[in-house]
Formats: C-alpha cells, sequence, structure tokens
C-alpha cells in the first residue's frame, strides 16, 4: 500500500514521498533511520497535511484513500522520500533490518517480530492423523508479531554510536566507504536469518553474514583467517576477560595463518585441541562447527543442521558476536580487515606452557 501525495484533481507531482506500513511495529515517539522516518498511525493525517482533507474527500479516490488511511492508522507509519515505490521499499527494508538487529542484539530469549507485510512467516497448519490416535490437528509455525519500541529503547538506539551511525547511512547516493559497507551486507543477511526458519538456511545466512564481514575474497586461507579474526571478537567477552587483551593470547590468535610456518603449528592446534583442555579453545571450536556446517549447505553434503545448532549459533552470534563486529567496521571504515589483522599482530606473547606448540604425534598431557 502507498499514498501518493497528489497536487490538485486530476494532477499529478512526480512522487518523492511514500507513506508505508511497518506490520506488527508500535512506536511511541518518531524514529529516523536516514531517509526513512518512523511515525506512530495516529500522526498520519498530520504528516499528509493539506492534501489529507482534498484526497480523502475526493469524488474518485476518497473511498479508496480513506480505506488504506484507516488501516495505516492502526500501526507504524514509515515516511520515505524515493524515486519510486520500489526504491522507497529497499529503503524502508534496509531501515527495518538495522532495528530488527538492534532487537535481537543481545536478546536471551527468543523475540516476537516486525516487519513489512508479507515479510514475515507465520502459517496455521491444519492437518488430519491416521492410525490409533486418528483426529484432526493445528500447528502454528512461523512469527509471533507484536513489537513495542517505547522511549527506553528509542534513548538506547540513541546512544549507541554503532546503529546511529550505521542508520545515518540509509538511502546515501555516494559509494560507502568498506567498514560500513560490510556492516550494513551483514545486517542485513543477519536480519535473513532472523526470518528465517529452516535450520540449514538460518545457518548459511548467519555464518555468511560473518564472511561478508570479516572475510575478503581470497580463498587461500579462509576458513583460518575467518576462525582467527572471528575469535578475537568474543573469545572470553562472556567473562569479561578477553584473550589477547585482559590476558595473554593463545596460539590459536597469535599464529597468522597468512605464513606458511604458522599454519602448520596451527594444524597442530587443531589436533592438540581434538584432546580436549587446555588446549581446546571452546569459541574457536563454535565457529569452526557453524562454518562446516555452512559449507555443508553451500556445497549440498549430506550434513543436516538440526534446529538445537541454528538457534544456539544464533543466539551465540546477537549476544557476544555482532556488537563487537559492528563496532570495529564503524570504528575502521577504511581498511577495516587490514587493521584487524594489525591488531592481531600485535597482541602480547603467548603463555610459555604454550611455547613451542607441542607435535601431537609425540605429545603426551601428563609431561
Amino acid at each position: 500500500m502507498l499514498l501518493q501525495v497528489r497536487a490538485g484533481f486530476g494532477q499529478t507531482v512526480p512522487v518523492t514521498t511514500f507513506l508505508l506500513p511497518v506490520e506488527g511495529l508500535t512506536i511511541t515517539c518518531p524514529w529516523e533511520i536516514g531517509r526513512v522516518q518512523l511515525y506512530p498511525g495516529a500522526q498520519l493525517r498530520s504528516l499528509l497535511g493539506d492534501n489529507a482533507q482534498a484526497m480523502l474527500g475526493h469524488k474518485v479516490i476518497g473511498d479508496v484513500t480513506t480505506k488504506f488511511v484507516e488501516e495505516l492508522e492502526q500501526g507504524t507509519v514509515a515516511r520515505v522520500e524515493a524515486t519510486d515505490i520500489d526504491a522507497a521499499l529497499d529503503l524502508l527494508t534496509l531501515a527495518t533490518d538495522l532495528l530488527r538487529i538492534f532487537l535481537k542484539r543481545g536478546a536471551q530469549f527468543r523475540t516476537t517480530m516486525f516487519g513489512l507485510p508479507g515479510q514475515m512467516y507465520r502459517s496455521q497448519i491444519r492437518y488430519v492423523t491416521d492410525g490409533a490416535e486418528a483426529g484432526p490437528g493445528i500447528r502454528n509455525r512461523g512469527e509471533a508479531v507484536g513489537v513495542t519500541f517505547d522511549d527506553a529503547r528509542h534513548a538506547a538506539w540513541l546512544s549507541s554510536p554503532t546503529f546511529t551511525t550505521l542508520a545515518s547511512l540509509v538511502g546515501r547516493d555516494y559509494p560507502l566507504d568498506e567498514g560500513p559497507r560490510r556492516a550494513l551486507l551483514g545486517v542485513q543477511l543477519l536480519s535473513q536469518a532472523v526470518l528465517e526458519h529452516r535450520p540449514a538456511f538460518k545457518m548459511l545466512n548467519l555464518v555468511i553474514a560473518l564472511e561478508s564481514m570479516l572475510l575478503e575474497r581470497d580463498p587461500g586461507t579462509q576458513t583460518l583467517r575467518f576462525l582467527r579474526r572471528a575469535t578475537y571478537f568474543t573469545c572470553g567477552r562472556a567473562i569479561d576477560s578477553l584473550c589477547g587483551r585482559d590476558r595473554p593470547p593463545c596460539q590459536f590468535l597469535a599464529l597468522n595463518p597468512a605464513v606458511k610456518a604458522d599454519r602448520g603449528q596451527l594444524d597442530w592446534m587443531r589436533q592438540l585441541a581434538e584432546m580436549g583442555p587446555p588446549w581446546r579453545c571452546g569459541e574457536r571450536a563454535s565457529y569452526s562447527r557453524w562454518y562446516e556446517l555452512r559449507s555443508a549447505v553451500a556445497h549440498g553434503d549430506d550434513d543436516p543442521v538440526t534446529s538445537e545448532e541454528a538457534s544456539q549459533a544464533e543466539y551465540w552470534i546477537f549476544m557476544w558476536t555482532l556488537e563487537p563486529v559492528l563496532q570495529w567496521l564503524v570504528k575502521h571504515p577504511v581498511k577495516p580487515l587490514e587493521a584487524l589483522d594489525e591488531a592481531l599482530a600485535a597482541l602480547g606473547p603467548v603463555p610459555d606452557w604454550q611455547k613451542p606448540v607441542p607435535n601431537p604425534v609425540t605429545y603426551n598431557p601428563d609431561d
């Protein structure tokens, strides 16, 4: 649905302003996300200004306009300036992606949802079973719709330099720097992961989102670079003791996959980690498992992704990985991955007991 602002009866001016619905979202004050402004539905007629009475009372379009206005007034209205309706919808989609990620970050439980009409998956399936317990049944699948962004949540949004910076880029006409460009692409992929209910495709979107933010196109050591960079942001974050900053780094962070000799040491570390503590890094192991599942889906392998695995990945990424990665990309708009590798190279020395990495073939944990 859309409303076209008209200059007068029978005449139209080039449409640059669209008023669009956001389903399931209630706001208590206006929000600004780049070229997208969100308003409580009750403010719709004031947004239309002098055009409201002309359209609502028009003998041709009046009834249809009234119906559309009354529907829009029930929820949140997005005011979008764009060249055409599809461009406006694209901008609104990106804006709601940002809001969805803002809602999900740090969430310990499943949240209700909002979006453009038709964007969310909701289904009530009525069926009949046969056999000893034959009878009818109903299965509800999909999203529970209905989210309120109150004044406190709006204040939290305004106090986040990361999200307000990314929001200011929605609708920008000039090319973005690498950091913000990667951040916004990651946000869109993570938003799609949230809306996806099939475990395999949820996992695919989650991991590709991290790849889009943390990897350049260089297939040589892609897996090792991904694991090292992702682990840097989260290892120890849950206990407020970041590896390599609050305490000495382990060899998984210290060894550089770009160096051939270090790759050999990393392979030894992988084998040692499979033996268990003290060499195992739980953070790295989780990213490794998710990356393997992503590759299995992408390459058609017979390695199914369970709902539990997809949910665990979603929880961890939104709880611990998302915000520090976005913050890094915003703070390092130019060559963010080079800056990340420089930060990794600047980490202090590893503990003495990890030097040198022992050969797993001859390693004796009792020594």
